[in-house]
């Protein structure tokens, strides 16, 4: 099917803007269309009355939150998304990154379409609605945890000024014995050490001496200043942040589930499971990152280490030469790549791993050199065992390590 019209679409809270255009530039149909199921319909009835039986290419700023499932469905209509990015720089070319407009971005990325459309065209599109879903559900777990992790830092600020005996009784908040006692107990009227006892037992703290140190320091809790309602406020606000974070952690803990339930049914899941250190927690992220056709997403091992930052960029200038940091990759990939090297350095059994990360550091260098040094392994051991289809093999690939040496 022949591609007749070209679309840009700009996605935006309240009301969205499109332009139409054909292959010579011309202006077919432009507007505004409002942000609900009826401006969407709209949306394919202007593109139905001048497609004429063909394809309809359509490009639109990525980003978190489009309805790319509801468009990649229809079938006569190929998505190509880009970074937003791509229409600041597009501007500042055309020299109007201060006059920027919705329609005036719509127009010059619907330009850029018609121009290099071959060129997008090579871009990979996940259009697996599994790998979509789970990528959804990856994105509302890092949601989670950031919001976890920002209601145990109020609650450790507001232990500080309500209650700093309370705060050292509760070293570590990510244990649920802790978050659960916030929960159940008031600390302006102390229960009883046995009711503490009980509860700490039922909780699964079995050890005597960390019972008894925790019981002696909740029967000496005082709270800072004297004025009752002002602190019963505070201990109220302080239950209420402890409920928000065992409701998150729930939360958390629920979406993890969706993750693993959607993981295992990918045709390529034992590949994964059959990598050291990728476990219930990395392995999807890495299936999300490869996606369902990795052959077509990396060209080769190289562009696919890159892609995870794992290779410097050497800049070279006359004489001078110098490696920085890859920063144009994507980040999440990179902090995968990151955690997956420190699982495997804490694994006993992943000896080349750990020999390797003690070569490198007796040559001197930084831990996070080291760890992405081996990440760039990893990463281009997987991407062969995920394009060929093979599970990994330690000691055949040890043996094959050894040949080479």
């Amino acid at each position: 099917m022949k591609t007749t019209i070209f679309c840009g679409f700009d996605w935006a809270t309240e009301t969205h803007c499109f332009v139409v255009k054909n292959a010579r530039k011309e202006v077919l149909a432009h507007g505004p269309v409002p942000n609900s199921a009826e401006g969407f319909d709209r949306l394919l009835e202007s593109f139905e009355t001048h497609r004429k039986g063909g394809r309809v290419a359509l490009i639109v700023e990525a980003n978190r939150g489009l309805p790319l499932n509801a468009l990649m469905e229809v079938p006569w209509l190929e998505v190509f998304p880009v970074n937003p990015m791509k229409t600041r720089r597009l501007n500042e070319l055309e020299g109007s990154v201060r006059q920027k407009s919705d329609a005036g971005d719509c127009s010059l990325l619907c330009d850029y379409l018609i121009d290099n459309r071959a060129k997008l065209s090579e871009r990979y599109v996940e259009r697996d609605s599994t790998f979509r879903q789970m990528r959804e559900w990856i994105g509302m777990e890092a949601d989670l945890i950031n919001h976890c992790r920002q209601i145990k830092q109020r609650i450790i600020s507001h232990l500080n000024t309500f209650m700093p005996d309370l705060g050292k009784l509760l070293p570590d908040l990510d244990k649920k014995v802790y978050v659960r006692y916030l929960m159940d107990f008031d600390p302006l009227s102390l229960a009883p050490a046995t009711e503490v006892e009980d509860f700490l037992r039922r909780h699964r703290v079995r050890d005597g001496r960390t019972i008894k140190d925790f019981v002696q320091a909740h029967e000496s809790l005082r709270a800072l200043g004297s004025d009752g309602g002002f602190l019963a406020a505070q201990r109220d606000i302080l239950q209420r942040w402890a409920t928000m974070l065992w409701q998150m952690r729930q939360s958390l803990k629920d979406c993890q589930s969706q993750i693993q339930a959607l993981f295992r049914t990918l045709p390529q899941a034992d590949i994964y499971r059959s990598f050291p250190g990728l476990g219930e927690l990395l392995a999807p992220r890495m299936a999300c990152l490869f996606g369902s056709r990795p052959s077509e997403r990396f060209r080769c091992k190289e562009q696919a280490i890159a892609y995870f930052g794992q290779s410097p960029v050497t800049e070279q200038s006359g004489k001078g030469v110098r490696v920085n940091k890859r920063r144009n990759c994507h980040r999440a990939a990179r902090d995968t790549c990151f955690l997956w090297a420190m699982s495997v350095n804490k694994m006993p059994k992943c000896h080349w791993q750990r020999s390797f990360l003690k070569k490198h550091k007796e040559r001197g260098d930084a831990r996070p050199t080291r760890y992405r040094k081996l990440g760039q392994k990893l990463v281009g051991i997987l991407y062969r065992c995920v394009v060929h289809n093979e599970l990994y093999d330690e000691a055949k690939y040890c043996r094959n390590l050894h040949q080479r040496t």
